[in-house]
């Protein structure tokens, strides 16, 4: 584009953010590409050999202090083959809902309804849409044949082994995910207590579970980090997918990379309230999961030490241990589970 000239390539940016986006839109691409124009000259990279988190934080616009954290964790190979892929656009994976079809059977149809689909690699109930729409207009998903949920996400409740006839526990349930893949697995028989702490959010999942066609979802606005008496030694299975910075999701929700560390700063103590908590709802020989969505040592593998340092009299890490799924190799979302046994 060396020979378009400035001034076209501003008004030719600008009317495409009236066109595609908003005049607020609009407004800041015009102040910011004159801006550009008349500093350019000034600006420069960081030199990537004298300061590699300083030149990858600004190559792929990522917060300094997130560059520095990940390059402690996973070394400076591996860095920036988290930020390529957390900046890529993201497909759309759905989880079949066996209680209806099966995965072949969905092929066929979204096949049928002009879509392009695939299994997914690693999840059995997976599959990869290979071309977007709206889904909430395609009458498989008025019918209830599947809902959105990533793999990672999907594999984290085939960990959990839940079966027929079992109680689970779902401790932070909104928007449901989870619930309904239990269900799934528990072929609509035994007892699931869906709860959040937020009543606005509870008919999200009533209203998926009606959809699907899960009848053993029972919702409860709660606080999980306080303890329910009633709920003491209830449950086969408890699964605590707890608040988290969502750092493992920013190529669905960009926006998050723009969290600061004082934003994220008391999550660990609010996880780790909450797992210690919902242990107590966790029958003996059962089993409690952990998981969250974020790529933070301080969320995941730090909460888990704790709470086994605490209670390893009690509970100890199954021979599942814990596994983090990254986006660059697995191609999901940045997502951490830990499976948990209850001595009998």
């Amino acid at each position: 584009l060396d020979r378009i000239p400035e001034s076209a390539a501003c008004n030719e940016s600008v009317k495409l953010a009236q066109q595609y986006a908003n005049p607020g839109a609009a407004n800041y691409v015009n102040a910011m590409l004159r801006k550009f124009c008349r500093e350019k000259k000034t600006l420069c990279y960081p030199d990537r050999t004298a300061d590699l988190c300083g030149y990858l934080s600004v190559r792929y616009s990522f917060p300094r202090w997130l560059c520095e954290m990940w390059l402690s964790q996973y070394g400076e190979e591996r860095l920036e083959n988290i930020l390529k892929s957390l900046n890529r656009h993201p497909g759309v994976t759905l989880r079949v809902n066996t209680l209806k079809t099966t995965r072949e059977d969905l092929l066929h149809d979204l096949a049928e309804a002009g879509l392009h689909a695939k299994a997914a690699p690693l999840s059995a109930c997976g599959i990869l849409l290979e071309s977007g729409t709206s889904l909430t207009d395609l009458y498989l998903f008025t019918e209830g044949r599947f809902f959105v949920q990533d793999e990672a996400s999907q594999l984290c409740t085939d960990f959990l082994d839940v079966r027929p006839g079992h109680t689970l526990i779902d401790a932070c349930a909104c928007p449901g995910g989870k619930s309904f893949s239990c269900a799934m697995h528990m072929k609509n028989e035994g007892r699931i207590i869906a709860c959040d702490n937020h009543r606005n959010k509870l008919p999200l999942i009533e209203e998926g579970a009606a959809r699907l066609g899960i009848r053993i979802i029972e919702t409860r606005c709660r606080n999980s980090s306080i303890f329910d008496p009633e709920l003491e030694r209830t449950a086969d299975r408890v699964l605590c997918d707890v608040p988290c910075s969502g750092l493992g999701v920013i190529a669905k929700k960009p926006d998050l990379r723009f969290k600061e560390p004082d934003d994220i700063a008391t999550l660990p103590e609010t996880q780790y309230n909450i797992l210690k908590n919902c242990s107590s709802y966790v029958k003996p020989g059962g089993l409690l999961m952990y998981s969250t969505c974020t790529l933070r040592a301080s969320e995941n593998e730090e909460v888990i030490r704790r709470f086994l340092i605490d209670f390893g009299d009690s509970f100890t890490l199954c021979s599942h241990g814990t596994r983090t799924f990254m986006p660059d190799t697995d191609d999901t979302d940045g997502f951490f589970t830990a499976l948990i046994h209850r001595k009998s």
